[in-house]
């Protein structure tokens, strides 16, 4: 019975400090994300990425010009979508306002953007997959990711 308790004990003491930690981690993320660099429109967004993209070493300008493809192609295509979803949303709300809405018109609404947003992480998964082809993986390509962290998130800290 002692056993069962001392189990007990630890077992609870583990998922505290997990816990914690998982919750720690959470709030460096926030303030990472707080502490960076606004791009708000869309020159400013694809400026950095052209610079990134340009100043990029180890990578042939075949390499650069099909990156800067990529990121264009799913820049376009997500901004069609947020575009769509925002034009979802607020035609769920203008048929929330009626009186006499339908509930299977609200729920196909719903269903609409939330298609639409699982759209839009594919389109940028699919892009990472096709980056990754360009670029590689693991050691070899770290230098080369590290480049584009830093130009995607400027004020980023590694610790």
């Amino acid at each position: 019975m002692n056993f069962k308790k001392l189990l007990l004990v630890i077992s609870s003491l583990t998922l505290a400090a997990c816990s914690s930690t998982k919750k720690e981690r959470e709030q460096e993320l926030a303030l990472q994300v707080k502490m960076q660099e606004p791009a708000d429109t869309p020159d400013q967004i694809m400026h950095r990425a052209a610079i990134a993209f340009s100043n990029a070493d180890g990578l042939t300008a075949q390499q650069k010009w099909m990156l800067s493809d990529i990121y264009s192609r799913v820049y376009t295509e997500s901004m069609r979508i947020r575009r769509e979803m925002g034009q979802s949303k607020s035609l769920l709300f203008m048929t929330l306002a009626k009186v006499d809405y339908k509930s299977s018109e609200i729920d196909a609404l719903k269903k609409k953007i939330v298609e639409l947003d699982q759209k839009r992480l594919k389109l940028m998964f699919d892009a990472l997959d096709d980056v990754q082809r360009i670029v590689g993986k693991g050691i070899e390509a770290e230098k080369i990711y590290k480049h584009f962290q830093d130009y995607e998130m400027p004020n980023h800290r590694r610790d």
